[in-house]
């Protein structure tokens, strides 16, 4: 097989692969949502470009972590 034609086919049937629950990538599931839920509150604080206000930022963006299960827990502890 070409390339660009795995390549399209591993796009096309992604969002299948997505919604099927497999307990091996739960965690790793997990761990890039609650990795990008820290990311999300870290941008949202530099765009609020408030003084002081790291606090509520990375207890609301740890919070939201925390929802994604074990592996959004270990996201936000790893981040902090």
């Amino acid at each position: 097989m070409k390339p660009h034609f795995v390549l399209i086919l591993v796009l096309v049937a992604m969002p299948f692969i997505n919604s099927v629950p497999i307990p091996q990538f739960g965690f790793i599931r997990g761990a890039v949502n609650g990795a990008r839920e820290m990311y999300k509150g870290y941008s949202e604080m530099r765009e609020a470009n408030w003084k002081n206000s790291d606090k509520y930022f990375h207890a609301k963006a740890n919070q939201n972590a925390a929802k994604h299960g074990p592996g959004g827990i270990f996201a936000a502890k790893v981040i902090r």
